[in-house]
């Protein structure tokens, strides 16, 4: 008993943003571009595969956070808006979810990409460290060594430029 409740109690010192939260306002204008050639990329593999037709939402950004903390929103794209004509799994996954892609600003002006195999994004905002975005995942049980129920990672934005977790971290994809 005391397992399944560690995380709620470690959780009720968080504010989480909502789901359904409209953020393409938020969404910074000079991610444009990178949005365009991530959404080409996506076009020209559900082309590939058997001249599919490609469906992409006029804005697929679910939701944004400061997580490098450089005063830009950092855009997070899910996957599993997209749809493909000859391919009903090639963006919305299987039971290891779909993957989320997370933009993060970089100096340049340009983004590094994250790739996460996910079922959703949120992000949990500590309320001692509203500076520190935390980045929470339910991912498929075999992540956490358990099979028919989902386990969640964390993961928070390293000085070192990559995200950190207790299971590892993620370097960029880009």
């Amino acid at each position: 008993m005391k397992k399944r409740l560690f995380p709620v109690l470690l959780l009720a010192g968080f504010a989480t943003t909502p789901v359904s939260a409209p953020v393409s306002a938020q969404t910074p204008a000079t991610f444009s571009d990178t949005y365009a050639d991530f959404v080409e990329t996506l076009r020209v593999r559900c082309i590939g595969f058997e001249n599919g037709a490609f469906d992409a939402p006029t804005e697929a950004v679910s939701r944004t956070a400061d997580f490098n903390g450089d005063g830009i929103t950092d855009p997070i794209v899910e996957e599993s808006r997209f749809s493909c004509s000859s391919s009903a799994t090639m963006f919305s996954g299987g039971t290891g979810g779909s993957y989320v892609h997370l933009f993060v600003s970089q100096p340049d002006g340009g983004y590094s990409r994250f790739e996460f195999l996910t079922y959703a994004a949120m992000i949990v905002t500590p309320q001692s460290r509203p500076d520190r975005p935390v980045l929470l995942l339910p991912q498929h049980g075999a992540n956490c060594d358990v099979t028919a129920e989902p386990c969640y990672a964390a993961f928070v934005w390293s000085e070192t430029g990559r995200f950190v977790s207790t299971g590892g971290v993620v370097e960029a994809s880009q």
